[in-house]
């Protein structure tokens, strides 16, 4: 099943060294929106072979496609790091080697705190945007406005598009600042960053 939307997820643990006791189905919540989503563990050693196949995908080779990184993260050694299933890892340096085939992907960090590295993110890849969250979230509210996004993003159709503009979706999350659901944006620390 091709699809535009790619789940990674991983538990969300507190304490990232217990073992995984929890892990929420973030795709089953995303998919209520009528889209297909592929959703795989967020296991480090199948990463690149995640998103390899995702990116692959003739569906993935037009318009724009979402990558969602979903688990705890926090600071360990003074550096930000989330949980994968079977390690911790730090989120900049996981895309290094499919970082040439990033350029029509909105990633969204669905973890806490990774949205002060946003323009990092940017620099170092080409993503065609990055959006995360700069305080400390929950699974339940952060999925709120990740399934609010998706939606309007659908609305929107920005999964039809033939080309890979960031006007679009950059207007879209513009607009989710300043609406009814203000107060989520502003409780999570909804950050984004487009290319130009």
């Amino acid at each position: 099943m091709d699809a535009k939307i790619l789940v990674l997820e991983s538990d969300w643990r507190l304490d990232p060294h217990l073992m995984p006791t929890q892990t929420h189905s973030s795709s089953r919540c995303y998919a209520s929106i009528g889209l297909n989503i592929q959703q795989n563990q967020l296991i480090i050693k199948e990463f690149s072979k995640n998103l390899e196949m995702f990116l692959s995908q003739p569906i993935n080779q037009k318009g724009i496609n979402v990558i969602i990184l979903s688990g705890h993260a926090g600071f360990e050694n003074q550096k930000l790091q989330m949980s994968a299933i079977d390690q911790l890892f730090e989120p900049l340096e996981i895309f290094e080697p499919i970082k040439e085939k990033l350029l029509r992907t909105i990633l969204i960090l669905d973890a806490c705190f990774l949205g002060l590295q946003l323009e990092l993110f940017m620099q170092r890849y080409q993503f065609l945007g990055c959006v995360g969250f700069n305080k400390q979230v929950n699974w339940v509210s952060s999925s709120i406005l990740i399934l609010l996004i998706l939606r309007q993003f659908r609305e929107h159709g920005i999964f039809e598009m033939k080309r890979k503009s960031p006007i679009r979706p950059r207007k879209i999350l513009e607009q989710l600042q300043n609406n009814s659901n203000q107060n989520l944006v502003q409780q999570l620390g909804l950050q984004f960053l487009f290319s130009k």
